[in-house]
């Protein structure tokens, strides 16, 4: 948490890519970002659509893979298929993992409050919220001179471009009109040099970090900022590309350090 308050005393902005989708951007998404949170081969329990299972049609998956819409029930904590040629599943699936846009159910908080989580990666539901300290810290910029700002995302790259540009061409990182929000944001503001750090070291942050240097940024990896599940060697590889392909990795503790050397000075801001 040394990142947060010194970026605020040396008046670096501060800006949150948070997973948040929309119902049109749910409807859109690729096969392999469905595969991401879960499918339905996961909720059928398959491990490869060509080996005999009991309980589906094989020769329907492909169609229903790629058309189906999953729904749930929070109460039941039971899910329901629905597609042009729905297998039959003679196990329920309450263990099922949930997909993009199902209803997770109920949530035991730290404190042992129960709420209900909401739709998987929906925006403005509570499980693709910031973590409640970033939340209140986000909160409390909001009325200072240099609020947080946040941007949804809807890949692991927060810095990612898609679509056609005019003519049909596939757009690129030198089209201005395919430039995400943040991108537009940090360009309007003269922004050039980026820190980053967040969950996901060898997902979201190194992707994020690798399209925002193909966006034209510097980028610096805050390596005590990050964190992962994938291990330390993930964790080696990214620093090391990292130095390699974008040029610096620092520390969240050097950071602060810095600060407060400028601030002794009266140059942090």
């Amino acid at each position: 948490m040394l990142a947060y308050p010194a970026a605020r005393e040396a008046g670096i902005q501060i800006v949150h890519l948070t997973w948040g989708f929309t119902e049109e951007e749910i409807r859109s998404a690729p096969p392999a970002l469905l595969r991401k949170f879960g499918t339905l081969l996961d909720k059928m329990n398959v491990s490869h659509p060509k080996q005999g299972v009991s309980g589906y049609d094989a020769s329907s998956l492909s169609s229903a893979y790629s058309h189906s819409t999953v729904s749930s029930s929070s109460s039941s904590q039971s899910y329901s298929v629905k597609s042009p040629t729905t297998p039959t599943m003679r196990r329920p699936l309450s263990t099922a993992k949930p997909s993009l846009g199902d209803e997770i159910g109920p949530v035991t908080l730290w404190n042992k409050q129960i709420i209900l989580g909401g739709r998987l990666l929906v925006r403005n539901t509570w499980n693709a919220e910031l973590y409640e300290s970033t939340r209140r810290a986000f909160a409390a910029s909001l009325n200072t001179p240099l609020p947080d700002a946040r941007f949804h995302k809807t890949r692991p790259s927060g810095f990612f471009w898609g679509g056609l540009a005019a003519g049909g061409a596939a757009s690129s990182s030198t089209d201005p009109a395919a430039a995400p929000d943040v991108v537009k944001f940090l360009r309007a503001r003269g922004i050039t040099t980026l820190f980053f750090g967040g969950a996901g070291t060898e997902s979201g942050v190194w992707a994020s970090a690798r399209d925002a240097g193909n966006w034209g940024f510097d980028v610096v990896l805050l390596a005590d900022g990050c964190g992962t599940k994938a291990g330390d060697e993930a964790t080696r590889l990214v620093q090391e590309n990292c130095e390699e392909e974008l040029g610096f990795v620092t520390s969240c503790e050097e950071l602060a350090r810095q600060v407060a050397g400028l601030a002794a000075t009266g140059q942090a801001r």
